[in-house]
């Protein structure tokens, strides 16, 4: 029941993270031009794999506020119509924003470790020749 709830509540961050993995493979594909040879696609889907891995921990590492003084500049509000919100107040209200979503960087990592997975299986199936 709380797997079911997470999925309906991320939906849209697997298939984002899905259709980011694909393309990633795609156009390494594209760059060396082999669309028929499996080490291409291994190749591709790790690179991918790492990649939304790597979205997710930054997402991670988003979630604990390390990148709320850079973001600050850009996304406080106006408390009035004569001031915006000062530093400290933009940081307690993100901290009550990020309170209901800690596992928001899960689908990336997941589907990172899958197309991972995924890369690793093509390497070792493809027959060594001499």
């Amino acid at each position: 029941m709380v797997v079911l709830n997470y999925l309906r509540k991320y939906w849209i961050k697997f298939v984002v993270s899905l259709a980011i993995g694909i393309l990633l493979m795609c156009i390494y594909n594209w760059i060396n031009g082999h669309w028929d040879v499996p080490m291409f696609y291994s190749n591709g889907g790790f690179i991918a794999g790492a990649s939304l891995f790597l979205i997710g921990m930054l997402s991670l590492v988003n979630s604990f506020g390390a990148f709320d003084l850079s973001s600050f500049y850009f996304r406080r509000k106006r408390v009035d119509e004569t001031r915006k919100e000062n530093y400290g107040e933009y940081v307690n209200r993100r901290a009550e924003e990020r309170a209901h979503s800690h596992l928001g960087f899960l689908p990336y990592a997941i589907v990172g470790i899958v197309f991972i997975i995924v890369a690793i299986a093509i390497f070792y199936s493809i027959p060594v020749t001499q």
